[in-house]
């Protein structure tokens, strides 16, 4: 049985050259949103809260669209049903 760090999925995945690396904190945009969310309270939080998770995922999404190695990878590592 290998460790989690020696397969060839976690080398591949992890290479410099798919260049994913996790960002060290919050940017000026996140945080300039994080400080009007939360100062907002009831119906206005709750819009805006959606609005800002629906934008995230349609981002995420086409990143993750425009990463076609490592989506093959993943599927592949995915159980199927």
């Amino acid at each position: 049985m290998q460790a989690a760090g020696d397969s060839i999925e976690h080398r591949i995945v992890c290479q410099p050259s798919f260049r994913m690396n996790s960002p060290s904190g919050p940017n000026a945009k996140q945080k300039a949103e994080h400080d009007k969310m939360s100062k907002m309270s009831g119906a206005g939080f709750d819009k805006m809260f959606a609005t800002h998770m629906v934008a995230d995922h349609q981002k995420d999404i086409a990143e993750y669209k425009r990463h076609q190695k490592v989506r093959m990878l993943l599927e592949n590592m995915l159980p199927t049903r």
